[in-house]
């Protein structure tokens, strides 16, 4: 008599995320009954004995395929009852992941403590069609009554502190323990060769995958596009500390592919067999009950295992995997972004730099700490740790495996823009991590010949960088040379730039600055409203000060003119009065835009200023209740920056001038007339004072003399004559 096909229970669980998977992969809830009797008729066809087939859970993994499943499954059959890890998938891909492990276990060998067995099902009626792979149960094979992914108990170890950081520790050392002596004790160094960017073998395509596939990802899809914009944005020009990752392997494909050697830009990196997807959800480890402990690393899903993988790309894939998920956790995911991306970055760079100390003389930390901050590190210089093991000490390279690591998570940090699925944070804390790595890798491969100064444009646009900051400081210098030829220079190679590095805010920035140098107003405030649009929510201070100066230029220029028109022409003093407010209001938003993101001095003086200005219009122009607000507010502002002032800090060569001209200029705002001038006499008494300073001032006085003007209230003490005072000065 036939065996009657066994019965498929679903639990609660399993079909709940079966449901969030569906959504995830197909975007059709409706499709969920079908699917799942599509899957209890695969089930059923590989275990075609079972009684009842229970399906306790679904595991999923960080890009769900359509028809894909891995399934924890109890087989309840009289003779051999026993649970299960169960992949479906298309049998193309079953079977590429059965060749794929066959190919790189050695002889003989199925599994053992680490590696879970595996085992192929086909259809009852054609054996050689298959329809699953079959894992040993992780709790037959852990021996511990709960199981866990590494990546939960990674996250809950950060986190709370709730699994032991030792304990996790302990784990990772077994996991490559196994890992080296099954697969990477076959590896062998690979001299750079070609254009350098061959990553782990792609067993459907049956070739390697290459970085350079990903460059125009970056380029194409929108929320890469922004997130580079964004970081990129959060670091001032003079940071070398990070450096675009898309930009420098793009930089490095250019070099090759014209000749230069590959051994100049690549390191030699070790090739052989390798797990290929390493990441927290393949793993599973035992709980241990009673205490804060996880034990017994498993491993499954071999599908990109291969014999010619990048060891590296094991152990640079699973701490970018892990820590991106903890990053939001340890440093917030709620603020601005560019806090976020500040944090991490500061994060990556300690990091990197405690790697560099401890690596030396092998006195790595042991994992723990009081903080989530702390617990992270600690756990990822563990991974560092077995990385100097299995990359370096293991193949009789201890010198030569770091620069490799710098280079793999560089790498990572551009080839994780195909996964789809991750969240800005993930996703930034993947390219920051492979920016920071990228930068410390150039600086090892650095060459010595750099821009100068003195080179014409065709020069330094004959030449490739490994990112924007080297040119563009170039061009920085031109802008504030004070020479009109050089300024000309730097207009021709900021809009070169701007093609060449379209997502760097930087670059923007100092072609709307170079407009301004050259008095064409009209087309900076163009360049800055194609900022404004380009990258809406990532505008720095200084971008928002240009914009606010262009427009409070213009209001100015409105403004000089109304002043000229004697009372018996009125109308057309008011219609200038009118647009000077309009040109105002627009500068007022910039500015404080710019003081909200920082609080800092010159942004805020500009709008305090220029609140007594518009106040000072709208007097003349009979607004009496915006009149008083507007000096209201200027005076609020005035002294709040008064307030803060011993709290500056010097961010350029002069500021000690303009921080001494800024807290005149508040004290004159408050009518503080006699210790606004003592201000001016120390800002005018500072050694590095240029030539230039005291106009700038002197008309700024005169502007706010005017102002008081039109509201009535006489200037007094010595700045009531500003040619007079400057001019002694």
């Amino acid at each position: 008599m036939p065996h009657a096909a066994p019965v498929v229970v679903w639990t609660h669980r399993a079909e709940r995320r079966l449901h969030f998977a569906l959504s995830r992969s197909e975007n059709a809830v409706a499709v969920r009954p079908q699917r799942m009797a599509d899957i209890d008729a695969r089930l059923a066809a590989a275990f075609p004995l079972a009684d009842h087939l229970i399906v306790l859970d679904l595991y999923l993994g960080f890009r769900p395929r359509p028809r894909e499943h891995v399934l924890l499954l109890d087989v309840r059959d009289q003779q051999r009852p026993d649970t299960f890890i169960v992949k479906l998938a298309d049998e193309d891909r079953l079977r590429r992941e059965c060749d794929a492990w066959k190919a790189c276990r050695p002889p003989a060998f199925s599994g053992d403590r680490v590696f879970m067995t595996q085992e192929v099902r086909g259809r009852p009626d054609a054996p050689e069609r298959l329809v699953a792979l079959v894992y040993q149960d992780a709790q037959s094979h852990i021996g511990t009554d709960r199981q866990t992914s590494l990546e939960e108990a990674f996250l809950s170890a950060v986190r709370f502190g709730a699994v032991a950081p030792a304990s996790l520790a302990a784990v990772l050392d077994d996991l490559f323990t196994r890992l080296g002596d099954v697969l990477y004790h076959g590896a062998k160094v690979a001299v750079p060769a070609g254009a350098g960017f061959d990553l782990n073998w792609d067993n459907e395509k049956n070739c390697r995958r290459s970085l350079a596939d990903s460059f125009d990802r970056w380029d194409a899809s929108r929320p890469a596009d922004e997130l580079r914009r964004h970081v990129n944005a959060a670091f001032p020009l003079t940071f070398a500390d990070f450096l675009d990752p898309v930009d420098f392997y793009r930089f490095l494909a250019d070099e090759l592919g014209d000749g230069v050697p590959a051994e100049r830009w690549t390191p030699r990196m070790l090739r052989g067999p390798s797990h290929g997807d390493l990441h927290g959800r393949n793993v599973l480890v035992g709980v241990r009950e009673g205490d804060d402990g996880v034990v017994w690393p498993a491993l499954f899903d071999y599908e990109h295992m291969a014999a010619d993988n990048l060891i590296g790309w094991d152990f640079v894939k699973l701490e970018t995997e892990l820590k991106v998920r903890a990053y939001p956790h340890v440093f917030g995911d709620k603020g601005p972004l560019r806090r976020y991306v500040d944090a991490v970055q500061k994060f990556e760079q300690e990091l990197a730099e405690r790697t560099e100390q401890h690596r030396p003389n092998a006195d790595w930390p042991a994992a723990g700490g009081a903080t989530p901050r702390e617990r992270l590190l600690t756990l990822l210089l563990t991974l560092r740790r077995l990385a100097g093991r299995h990359l370096g000490t293991a193949a009789g390279r201890p010198e030569e495996w770091l620069e490799e690591y710098y280079f793999l998570l560089g790498c990572y940090g551009v080839y994780g823009v195909r996964f789809e699925n991750q969240s800005v944070q993930e996703r930034a804390g993947a390219f920051i991590s492979g920016g920071v790595a990228a930068a410390r890798f150039a600086w090892q491969r650095r060459g010595e010949k750099q821009a100068l100064m003195s080179d014409g444009v065709e020069t330094l646009l004959a030449r490739r960088y490994p990112g924007y900051r080297e040119p563009l400081q170039i061009a920085w210098g031109w802008n504030r040379s004070g020479d009109a030829v050089k300024v000309g220079q730097a207009h021709t190679l900021l809009t070169a730039l701007a093609k060449l590095y379209p997502h760097v805010l930087h670059v923007w920035y100092e072609l709307a600055f170079n407009l301004v140098k050259q008095k064409k107003r009209d087309e900076a405030l163009a360049v800055l409203a194609q900022i404004g649009e380009g990258f809406r929510g990532m505008l720095d201070e200084d971008v928002l000060s240009l914009w606010g100066r262009c427009c409070k230029d213009r209001g100015d220029g409105y403004r000089d003119a109304g002043l000229k028109f004697p009372a018996d022409q009125r109308a057309k003093r008011v219609a200038d009065f009118t647009e000077a407010d309009r040109a105002y209001h627009e500068a007022c938003t910039r500015y404080e835009q710019a003081y909200l993101l920082n609080l800092n001095w010159f942004p805020g003086i500009n709008l305090a200023t220029l609140r007594l200005l518009r106040a000072a219009l709208a007097a003349d122009l009979n607004r009496t209740t915006e009149r008083d607000d507007y000096l209201t507010a200027s005076r609020h502002l005035a002294e709040e920056l008064l307030q803060a002032a011993p709290t500056w800090t010097r961010r350029q060569e002069d500021d000690d001038i303009w921080m001494a001209a800024t807290r005149a200029e508040a004290q004159l705002l408050l009518g503080h007339w006699d210790a606004a001038a003592e201000e001016y006499r120390i800002a005018l008494d500072q050694p590095n004072l240029q030539p230039g300073y005291p106009k700038i001032m002197k008309d700024q006085v005169r502007r706010i003399a005017d102002a008081y003007g039109l509201l009535r209230i006489p200037m007094e003490g010595p700045l009531a004559d500003p040619e007079q005072f400057f001019n002694a000065k």
